[in-house]
């Protein structure tokens, strides 16, 4: 019985959607591109609930909030952390969790350090709520100006991210930080100081935001990557005032002085390399050489939110890739399906739409990928990352391959 609801509703759902990208088809014909959408979406659902059932739980925020809490009362955190508590309401200061002097003052606009802690749960929960609902509706006008199909899949794959509700649920704004970097691409050529504030506030995780702002760098959005620099400089300046301590000094305190966790930031290639610094810096290198590479050989006349690809790519394994990041993978996501939609022959559209789910469902993807990958290493959780990583730089230079064929032929005819 409850397959036949589900079959009714999946029938349901194709001709609603089918009606909505195109009103004159009223006789319930199914469109074929709507069958990977509703795909697409309950696949999305599937993986929430699958990843559920692994145990996630509010985790991060208990640990980030004290650290704006006692930021914004004036306490050099880099000091003090893994100590007992200073202040008995906000508790200890977790000595794994660690952030750039500018983004100690940064993270309070997702953390709420200003607020109570209960009141601060609620307010990240509402940040990241608006926050989506916003970067999908943006998404979603770049691209139906493509084709309102595209636009319909763009909105849908969006809100239903897998990687960003699991950043909801494990209190982690990683995948917040990764909307305001997409949000900054699609608002570069129209509002380039509103995007460049974007961008400056998502360098509260460099690790995500650094590549993307090599990407500014290349497309010479210079009044963007200025005003990203001025929010970050003041940002940072505002801590030395807080805590009365000169900026560098608080720099050195972040690189040397506080006891860190660095396992998880190796990057790539940290199979490979038994010291850390080395796959840290070789990673980073690939991830620099992927993304100006690609961009050198890039259509220039292509839809401008596809060029924001390779950076995004790059941004989930030139560095690390916790599964909550991997948000920005939405723009290559959308791409493939733009792509999957331009040919009618059944092997590439089936490959388009494979790699589009690969990035979509990152998430749900990388769990797979490991749970197969620890019946034969033990170090399961670099190889599922290289693993991925690896299969997204194949996927990336099989896009801009198929970009310049496109293009190609639409110059010569």
């Amino acid at each position: 019985m409850s397959l036949l609801y589900l079959r009714e509703g999946f029938i349901f759902a194709e001709r609603t959607l089918d009606k909505l990208i195109n009103p004159a088809t009223t006789n319930g014909t199914i469109r074929k591109d709507l069958q990977p959408l509703i795909f697409i979406a309950v696949l999305s659902m599937f993986s929430f609930w699958w990843l559920l059932r692994d145990g996630l739980a509010w985790y991060d925020f208990p640990q980030q909030w004290p650290c704006c809490a006692y930021t914004l009362r004036g306490i050099d955190i880099y000091i003090f952390r893994g100590t007992e508590d200073l202040i008995p309401e906000i508790g200890k200061i977790t000595s794994g969790f660690h952030a750039t002097p500018w983004g100690l003052v940064l993270q309070n606009i997702f953390y709420g350090g200003f607020l109570p802690y209960g009141t601060a749960e609620k307010y990240f929960i509402v940040v990241n709520i608006i926050v989506l609902i916003i970067t999908s509706y943006i998404l979603y006008g770049k691209t139906k100006n493509i084709s309102i199909g595209l636009g319909i899949y763009a909105l849908v794959m969006s809100l239903l991210s897998v990687d960003f509700l699991i950043g909801l649920h494990a209190g982690n704004a990683g995948a917040v930080v990764c909307a305001f970097l997409v949000t900054a691409w699609a608002l570069r050529d129209e509002h380039e100081y509103i995007a460049g504030i974007l961008a400056g506030i998502a360098m509260m995780k460099p690790q995500d935001a650094l590549i993307v702002c090599f990407a500014f760098l290349l497309h010479r959005n210079y009044k963007l990557l200025i005003t990203a620099a001025i929010v970050d400089i003041a940002a940072w300046f505002t801590l030395s005032v807080i805590v009365h301590k000169g900026m560098f000094e608080l720099l050195w305190e972040f690189l040397f002085a506080s006891e860190r966790q660095t396992g998880f930031v190796a990057g790539i290639f940290h199979p490979f390399f038994e010291n850390y610094v080395t796959s840290l810096i070789m990673s980073m290198l690939s991830g620099i050489i992927f993304v100006f590479l690609l961009y050198k050989y890039l259509p220039a006349d292509m839809p401008g939110l596809f060029k924001a690809y390779p950076a995004c790519m790059a941004s989930v394994f030139w560095c690390y890739s916790y599964s909550t990041d991997c948000y920005i993978l939405i723009v290559p996501a959308i791409l493939c399906i733009w792509l999957m939609m331009l040919h009618h022959s059944k092997f590439k559209r089936m490959f388009w739409f494979l790699s589009a789910v690969y990035c979509s469902n990152a998430v749900s993807t990388w769990s797979r990928m490991l749970t197969i990958v620890s019946m034969l290493y033990s170090t399961t959780w670099y190889v599922t990352k290289t693993i991925y990583g690896l299969g997204l730089i194949i996927i990336g230079i099989i896009m801009c391959w198929e970009l310049r064929h496109i293009y190609s032929k639409k110059a010569l005819s």
